[in-house]
């Protein structure tokens, strides 16, 4: 039998050690950089140890520095004299992976460079944290494609790749079915709770979940056949993939990921407003347009969601805001659309401010039009010194009427809220700017030249109407055709630069602008009245 290599220790660009913060760079190293990306590192480390044939380095190993079997090279960054006192630190350096091919011929090319690419990001990823702590953000769509290339590369088989489609349609419905229910609520924060006792506390009849039993699937009096109830199945499907975790063979309890559906967090939210309307329309969307023909929907009924929801004749609004928890969640969901999507940093709104000393002090300044919350104006208002009292928050009736109940609304701070319908005449004349952020990727092309033709009609020639939107490049990202798809599901899309250009134009707005940062499609687009 072929011998494995033998074990030495070796560590990546730095060496690590594991605190109560997680794992953190050895403060004894030269380099002093502070936290890495260390959960990436390690899995990094764990892929590239199961391309070739060396053990697997454990937690502990992990946390102390140690990661590979590979001599160290003779260009090795770290010296001699830098080298940790501790034996069990590693004395090499990332570079010594280019020395993998001479002890890893069995792996594949493809994978181990697969593998060298993914930690090279990381290691990239770490450098520039050190120098700018935010740049992070820019290097995680790298590492996820690096990573999501080994997988991809392991998972070679159709039959393989159809099974993890059934895994991650089963883990969102299983997800959606614990939030509405409220169960991940029912989980005690720390600790763990008995599937029955969960069952308990939801409300649920054990005759709507299955027979309850604490006997396991392989106890010899029952054989395998073992009724256990629908919860149960449920949280297996979350414990398989991490959502999770089971505690014994009777008991669950959270993991990090469980607990962002708990306390009406808005990004659990996001994930249910997902799944009520992409998933259910998507489910629908063979018969929809079998039914309407294949062609993007025009108008504002007669859409996917709307056909999935059996009610055509409605638009979207009708539907989906029908019952206030709904609106609720709705509301608390696009909160989270707003903090993934930046609000500040593409677009310098101190002119605003300034503005506010020298015009007309009875002059509306900013007029947030289908703002939802507000918390988009108030972002905006807080970090360049704009005064709230002098914003317009503009949403639907059933919208506005949740925002002004609310204790801590921007109405309390001095915004004036306005229920209105943007597809009809726009009721505030000539304020300074006129700002509109994602609502128009709901809409048909046609829809949007006609809302942005009310905007334009009641503007000043010294108006201004931003955009908040995605610029969609060609190809799109997974991010982008994503949404773009869900915005399919209520009749509308995601827009490239020269349809932008175009419905503007239609709704008579000129001299456009496209404020835009780099590898991101989101961005502001300005424009004025067409004289």
């Amino acid at each position: 039998m072929e011998s494995r290599p033998q074990r030495a220790h070796i560590v990546p660009a730095f060496p690590l050690k594991n605190t109560s913060n997680g794992y953190q760079v050895a403060s004894d190293h030269p380099s002093q950089v502070g936290v890495v990306c260390s959960d990436i590192m390690q899995f990094a480390t764990i892929c590239l140890s199961r391309l070739i044939d060396i053990p697997v380095p454990t937690k502990d190993e992990l946390g102390r520095g140690v990661c590979f079997s590979i001599p160290p090279t003779p260009s090795c960054r770290l010296s001699p004299n830098t080298r940790m006192a501790d034996p069990e630190y590693a004395t090499c350096c990332s570079h010594c992976f280019m020395n993998m091919g001479e002890i890893a011929a069995e792996a594949s090319l493809e994978l181990r460079k697969l593998a060298v690419d993914l930690l090279n990001e990381v290691d990239a990823c770490d450098t520039a944290n050190v120098l700018n702590p935010k740049s992070d953000r820019n290097f995680k769509s790298s590492i996820i494609q690096r990573a999501q290339a080994i997988i991809d590369k392991l998972e070679d088989t159709p039959r393989e790749r159809a099974m993890n489609d059934c895994i991650k349609v089963s883990e969102m419905t299983a997800k959606q079915l614990f939030n509405a229910w409220g169960v991940f609520q029912k989980i005690p924060i720390d600790g763990s709770i008995s599937y029955k006792e969960l069952a308990s506390g939801v409300g649920c009849e054990l005759q709507l979940l299955g027979k309850i039993t604490t006997k396991l699937p392989h106890s010899r009096d029952r054989g395998f056949i073992v009724d256990f109830p629908v919860l149960v199945r449920l949280a297996w499907m979350l414990n398989s993939t991490g959502i999770l975790k089971q505690v014994g063979e009777d008991a669950v309890a959270h993991t990090e990921k469980s607990k962002m559906f708990i306390n009406d967090n808005p990004d659990g939210d996001l994930t249910r407003i997902v799944f009520v309307h992409g998933m259910v329309s998507y489910a629908h969307f063979e018969k929809y347009f079998h039914s309407y023909g294949l062609q993007e929907p025009q108008g504002r009924t007669h859409v996917p969601y709307t056909f999935a929801y059996g009610q055509p004749e409605k638009n979207v609004w009708e539907v989906s805001l029908q019952n206030p928890d709904d609106k609720r969640i709705f509301l608390r969901s696009m909160k989270a659309m707003g903090m993934l999507l930046p609000v500040c940093g593409v677009y310098d709104f101190s002119w605003i401010s300034d503005a506010a000393h020298s015009g007309p002090a009875d002059r509306p300044l900013f007029v947030d039009v289908g703002g939802g919350s507000g918390h988009a104006t108030k972002v905006i208002c807080d970090n360049y010194g704009i005064p709230l009292n002098r914003c317009v928050l503009q949403d639907l009736d059933t919208v506005i009427s949740e925002v002004a109940e609310s204790q801590d609304s921007v109405a309390s701070l001095g915004m004036k809220l306005m229920a209105i319908d943007f597809h009809k005449e726009q009721p505030v004349k000539g304020a300074l700017v006129y700002y509109i952020r994602y609502c128009l990727h709901n809409y048909s092309d046609d829809l949007v030249v006609k809302i942005l033709a009310c905007i334009a009609s009641c503007m000043a020639q010294d108006s201004r109407l931003l955009i908040a939107e995605q610029i969609k490049p060609n190809p799109p990202s997974a991010h982008t055709a994503a949404i773009d798809l869900l915005m399919l599901s209520v009749g509308g899309k995601e827009r490239p630069r020269q349809v932008w250009k175009d419905v503007l134009a239609k709704a008579g707005l000129g001299r456009v602008d496209f404020w835009t940062s780099p590898d991101n499609p989101h961005g502001i687009i300005e424009c004025f009245k067409r004289s």
